[in-house]
């Protein structure tokens, strides 16, 4: 969808043909809605990095600018989603903290035991390479 010019031509009410300025302003809103400048992805991940930021005493000084710097988005706009986000006080973790928790600890399980079939196959086999016969 390519986007259009606004002209007065292109804004009028097709029902009176005029201009009013709730029309022009449905228009402007309903064109900034449907070309996010921004992916949602990059939204969400912005918002968490700098309302998260912002909780820890140690980085919340500059912490809108430095994440906006990093993320390559301009200040006021990120400022904007994170004051929306606190005060709706949405949730800025996109998977609960105590099924991450979870899933770690199932992560680790298994890494502790295959690190223990590993260790027991190394022994194993250095030990057979020092009971074989010398030439």
């Amino acid at each position: 969808r390519e986007p259009q010019l606004l002209t007065l031509n292109n804004l009028e009410n097709p029902q009176t043909g005029y201009t009013t300025p709730r029309d022009l302003t449905e228009r402007i809103s309903s064109l900034i809605m449907a070309t996010s400048k921004f992916p949602q992805e990059l939204r969400e991940r912005a918002t968490r990095l700098a309302v998260e930021a912002r909780r820890d005493p140690a980085t919340r000084s500059g912490a809108i600018a430095r994440i906006a710097g990093q993320t390559g988005l301009g200040e006021e706009t990120l400022r904007n989603w994170v004051r929306k986000a606190e005060d709706a006080d949405l949730p800025v973790e996109s998977v609960d903290a105590a099924v991450q928790i979870r899933q770690l600890q199932a992560e680790n399980r298994e890494l502790r035991r295959s690190n223990e079939i590993l260790r027991s196959a190394t022994a194993f086999f250095a030990k057979a390479e020092f009971d074989r016969p010398q030439k």
